[in-house]
């Protein structure tokens, strides 16, 4: 571990006392840490190596007018790791719903929130590459809830700094057929918004509890890619016409964000001007 529950770390004039651990992965450790000059809760996500000019650093300074996007407020290096200090959450999307059914209005809104921040951030020439529940956290300020996309460890550029394209390579991350990510990056494939936008779409249907591609292979998401009615019906029917509109998109290379956005809305009655909330009890719901 690279902190210990109860450590003092100072980087200038910050002070951070170290909580505990959140999680880790493939691409670094999470810590909640008190930040003792603010009176305020971060997470300190250490990652291997002592460039502190990493994607994952350059994406969020990228993204920095985006407020659904993690805030990054600083950045250290500590015991041979680069350290990057950002926004606190309440709960991740995964866990919530391991414990909450989401209803068909509450997806619908959910998939309206993420396809908006999608679009801003591939506004700004950045590919996520990496959406799945765990990914999408909550904010919370004491009354009202909030979206708010986190690890941009393994996001590209597909817009350099003056909005011109440029060349997203291929085969350049470690994944290629887990259950979340889309087919052309279970085949290896260079990456665009199209991708992450069948991610998001994955993602809506974890959160229904569908999981077709659990097994890892490409079959399953060819498959579905020919026939989606097969595994979107009955109560999950809602997702049908937001898929077929994706995949034609994919097909013709053009996106509309506003079709996909129009197209939530249509599935199911919600205010997309309004914020989530969120319950306290036994575990922590969404509504």
């Amino acid at each position: 571990m690279v902190f210990q529950a109860g450590q003092l770390v100072t980087v200038g004039k910050n002070r951070y006392q170290i909580a505990g651990k959140l999680g880790s992965g493939s691409y670094g450790s999470v810590y909640k840490a008190n930040d003792l000059n603010e009176a305020r809760e971060k997470a300190i996500k250490a990652i291997e190596g002592v460039d502190s000019d990493i994607q994952e650093v350059r994406a969020l300074k990228r993204l920095a007018q985006v407020e659904s996007v993690q805030k990054l407020f600083e950045t250290f290096v500590f015991a041979g790791h680069v350290c990057l200090v950002m926004e606190c959450y309440l709960a991740d999307l995964g866990s919530i719903a391991e414990k909450q059914h989401f209803s068909q209005r509450l997806t619908c809104k959910v998939g309206f929130k993420l396809i908006d921040i999608l679009r801003r951030v591939h506004h700004f020439g950045v590919l996520h590459r990496d959406l799945k529940p765990e990914n999408l956290m909550i904010s919370f300020d004491g009354r009202k809830a909030e979206l708010k996309l986190i690890d941009f460890g393994i996001s590209a550029f597909f817009m350099d700094q003056n909005r011109q394209i440029q060349e997203v390579r291929g085969n350049d991350y470690k994944f290629k057929v887990a259950p979340y990510s889309s087919l052309n990056m279970s085949f290896g494939r260079p990456v665009t918004e199209h991708d992450d936008l069948e991610m998001a779409l994955y993602l809506l249907m974890s959160l229904r509890k569908l999981n077709p591609f659990i097994g890892g292979s490409t079959t399953e998401k060819e498959s579905f890619h020919k026939s989606p009615e097969l595994v979107l019906h009955g109560k999950n029917k809602f997702l049908l016409s937001l898929t077929h509109l994706l995949f034609k998109q994919q097909m013709t290379k053009s996106i509309h964000y506003v079709e996909m956005l129009q197209c939530l809305k249509n599935s199911a009655k919600f205010n997309e001007k309004s914020r989530f909330t969120v319950g306290f009890g036994k575990r922590i719901s969404l509504h």
